[in-house]
């Protein structure tokens, strides 16, 4: 398992395991205890290795990038019933073939997602997201579910970008590229979610997560 969150309501907690490409899915007792005998799994295509997710702020889907198939699923998330996962569209991020997508995240606003990839073609995948009315490419309208994903460009990185990082004011993105032994911070246009290299970054020794914290000084 490469990744376990509750999700937004608390009510469940969510974990992704690439070994047997499942998502898995537990009741939170009101002790926060976990309900081991209610698990309930979610099965993805065979050999899609899933890894990462993440829920947008809304708590209405669930972004699941894998890492075989170096593909995000885009699901929807029943948060005022079971706890249900349905498939509402699968797009691309690995278009080389490079099998390692590692890491996936959402700008503070909902508009744009990302997702790494490595072992070819090192970067990160930048999509739009459609807001509640439209597509993601401002086509559309008439009642269009908002929350899919419209592919919007490709930004090259340092060497295996494990981990990726929206700073929580949303103007910039941590990478974290562990074989160049950087963190690169990558600025965000917040019109079209296009990725800039600042000039900044910290040098570390095989970084494979960022986080950023609330601090008092």
């Amino acid at each position: 398992m490469h990744c376990v969150k509750f999700s937004p309501d608390g009510c469940w907690l969510f974990a992704a395991d690439l070994g047997t490409d499942r998502l898995l899915r537990w009741p939170v007792r009101t002790d926060g205890m976990v309900d081991e005998a209610g698990v309930k799994t979610f099965e993805v295509a065979a050999g899609s290795g899933p890894r990462h997710f993440v829920f947008d702020a809304a708590g209405e889907n669930l972004y699941l990038i894998n890492e075989r198939s170096g593909t995000v699923m885009v699901f929807g998330y029943n948060g005022d019933g079971d706890g249900g996962l349905r498939l509402r569209q699968t797009v691309q991020a690995d278009t080389a073939g490079g099998h390692g997508s590692a890491d996936i995240v959402m700008t503070p606003d909902g508009r744009f997602l990302y997702a790494s990839n490595r072992l070819k073609n090192d970067g990160v995948a930048i999509f739009s997201v459609s807001p509640e009315g439209r597509n993601a490419d401002g086509s559309g309208g008439g009642g269009t579910e908002g929350g899919l994903l419209t592919p919007a460009g490709y930004r090259p990185t340092g060497i295996h970008p494990r981990n990726l990082c929206v700073t929580p004011d949303g103007r910039f993105l941590a990478v974290a590229a562990r074989d160049s032994g950087t963190v690169e911070f990558m600025a965000i246009d917040p019109l079209s979610g296009a990725l800039t290299p600042s000039g900044r970054s910290v040098s570390l020794d095989k970084p494979v997560c960022v986080l950023f914290v609330p601090a008092t000084f």
